[in-house]
């Protein structure tokens, strides 16, 4: 087993994975082979899921890589480089963190989560349904895993040269799982579950025009 991928791009990914002693297989980044190009990061926790194109990865066959907060940490390139560093196992099946030159930075200990990944494209968002159609439902979303992909593009800006932070959500067909989209990045997705919300009002809140005559009219 083998691989390389951007450094960056395996640290976003890794954003969206579990912590879950129970879920140990999805305590990790998933490689696997991209049919034309490089490989495919795949991360999730179950709510929200992470799916990066790096086609400057390889790996021989797919793999799930769990690295520790020392190990990630060591994946942010310095200042002083200008490409990204890289995840690498090499021929004696050791796991590094390389720089952009191939030299050895940082080993990663035990790495390999033995493990089956789900089916993460069974989870994918169907039909989509236009921001601009008046008839789409109003989803609601955990705050937490929306700052995620806040973070997960600010750990891609250092896989380009662009620094558009903005993220898009696609509203789910009837209520399903919605997509985000990352600035102008056709490399890079997510998807966010919608949860449950009631008793909530729609538009800006009535406190907003509230004058005191309509205070005692009420």
């Amino acid at each position: 087993m083998t691989f390389n991928v951007n450094a960056d791009c395996l640290r976003a990914a890794a954003i969206c994975q579990s912590n879950e002693e129970t879920r140990y297989y999805l305590r990790g980044v998933y490689i696997e082979p991209h049919a034309v190009a490089g490989v495919l990061l795949v991360a999730t926790d179950g709510h929200r899921m992470v799916v990066i194109h790096d086609e400057t990865g390889f790996c021989d066959k797919p793999v799930i890589v769990g690295l520790d907060k020392d190990a990630l940490k060591a994946t942010k390139k310095d200042k002083r480089e200008r490409e990204a560093r890289r995840v690498v196992s090499d021929a004696e099946g050791e796991v590094w963190v390389n720089d952009c030159h191939g030299g050895k930075l940082t080993y990663v200990k035990d790495p390999i989560v033995d493990g089956t990944f789900p089916d993460w494209r069974r989870v994918l968002p169907g039909k989509s349904q236009s921001v601009a159609n008046p008839d789409v439902s109003l989803q609601w979303f955990n705050a937490d895993y929306l700052a995620a992909f806040g973070d997960v593009a600010t750990a891609l800006e250092g896989t380009s040269g662009r620094t558009f932070k903005g993220i898009r959500i696609e509203p789910g067909y009837n209520g399903g799982p919605a997509l985000v989209r990352f600035g102008h990045r056709a490399d890079a997705f997510g998807v966010i579950m919608s949860v449950r919300a009631t008793n909530f009002d729609e538009g800006i809140p009535d406190f907003v025009y509230a004058t005191p005559e309509l205070a005692k009219a009420a």
